[in-house]
């Protein structure tokens, strides 16, 4: 029970602090040219969600994996980058979406695989 509530609490405390990280990052950056806010924040979620998951593989699953996922989870706004895209194409500025979309995407897994190969490249030299 007691391991039930350590979860929890780790599940909340990621949630918490991912989501006020990308709400003032979006709230701070996000302007009519680019989501700079949102793209940030889905791109240090990548970020996270790599060293969460290199975490997870070299110990068991722990309460601070399933924080650092959580908060990539939170941080990681995807349903705002949806919103923000379908916005766009409805208000017919379709080069602006795709710009966005591509930009986010391809950043996000550079990211992602660049901190793995870092972790990778990192363990080995450990050894």
């Amino acid at each position: 029970m007691q391991q039930i509530a350590y979860q929890l609490v780790a599940v909340l405390t990621g949630s918490v602090c991912g989501a006020m990280f990308r709400y003032k990052l979006a709230e701070r950056f996000d302007n009519g040219d680019f989501y700079y806010g949102t793209f940030t924040a889905n791109v240090a979620a990548c970020a996270v969600l790599a060293l969460s998951g290199f975490m997870a593989g070299v110990s068991n699953f722990d309460l601070t994996n399933l924080c650092m996922a959580t908060l990539a989870g939170t941080m990681s706004t995807y349903s705002s980058f949806a919103y923000q895209i379908a916005k766009d194409m409805q208000k017919r500025l379709f080069k602006k979406a795709f710009v966005y979309a591509a930009t986010t995407l391809f950043t996000s897994l550079l990211v992602y695989f660049f901190v793995a190969v870092l972790i990778a490249l990192a363990k080995s030299l450990m050894r």
